[in-house]
């Protein structure tokens, strides 16, 4: 438990507790201290936590799940670069640049972000892959990037499973337009959402192609780049 919250209190709009509770459940997140906390509260029987910002200060960043997924996406040929980032970006902490990616290890808020953006880098074509930046979703036809975006979420999570690290690291509240605990919920009961995309782009074989080419099925992944 190698980091921590930071949370600063101006009442905003959206509702955080949620995602502050899955967040502390993470084991990569040091519990709050009182210090760390300043929040508003409304009078309605319950306690509601209203959050400005969420900050992680990342800490000996060699031994957090975030340096686990980095030295990953490295392993893959994917180049992973440090550097402060001015402006926005689509991820906070995160930018696509010629197909690597650069981190601000200050802004950076969910690591797990990380291994989907890895993904968007590794599911692209080659002819592709050099032309990222920032919104990967322009560089190629709307019809392609759906589709690289459903490959994305799948090699995320074979990610998760080869690594050893909770797909809610990943699937984290906040992110997947509410989505994220659904997402988990289909993986580990068995249901692998997108396999065909990334089956037909070389990545890995579903359970039948993995039985007659004598391999494993997904989530084990025969390569993680596309070639």
């Amino acid at each position: 438990m190698l980091a921590y919250l930071q949370l600063h209190g101006r009442k905003s709009t959206v509702k955080y507790t949620k995602i502050i509770e899955r967040l502390l459940a993470i084991d990569h997140l040091y519990p709050l201290a009182p210090s760390d906390c300043s929040a508003h509260r409304r009078t309605s029987g319950k306690k509601r936590y209203f959050v400005h910002t969420i900050t992680y200060q990342m800490k000996k960043l060699s031994d957090t799940t975030a340096q686990v997924i980095i030295e990953f996406i490295r392993s893959t040929g994917i180049p992973v670069t440090f550097e402060p980032i001015d402006g926005e970006t689509f991820l906070p902490g995160i930018r696509i640049a010629h197909g690597s990616l650069t981190i601000d290890s200050e802004k950076l808020l969910y690591p797990g972000d990380l291994l989907h953006e890895a993904g968007h880098i590794a599911v692209a074509s080659p002819e592709d892959r050099g032309k990222m930046s920032d919104n990967v979703g322009a560089v190629v036809p709307k019809d392609q990037a759906n589709g690289e975006e459903m490959m994305a979420i799948a090699w995320s999570y074979a990610a998760c499973i080869h690594l050893g690290i909770d797909p809610a690291v990943v699937f984290h509240p906040a992110g997947y337009k509410g989505a994220a605990e659904w997402y988990v919920e289909q993986y580990n009961s068995g249901n692998m959402l997108y396999v065909p995309l990334l089956q037909w782009a070389g990545f890995c074989y579903d359970q039948n192609n993995a039985s007659k080419n004598s391999t494993k099925p997904y989530p084990h992944m025969l390569k993680w780049l596309r070639g």
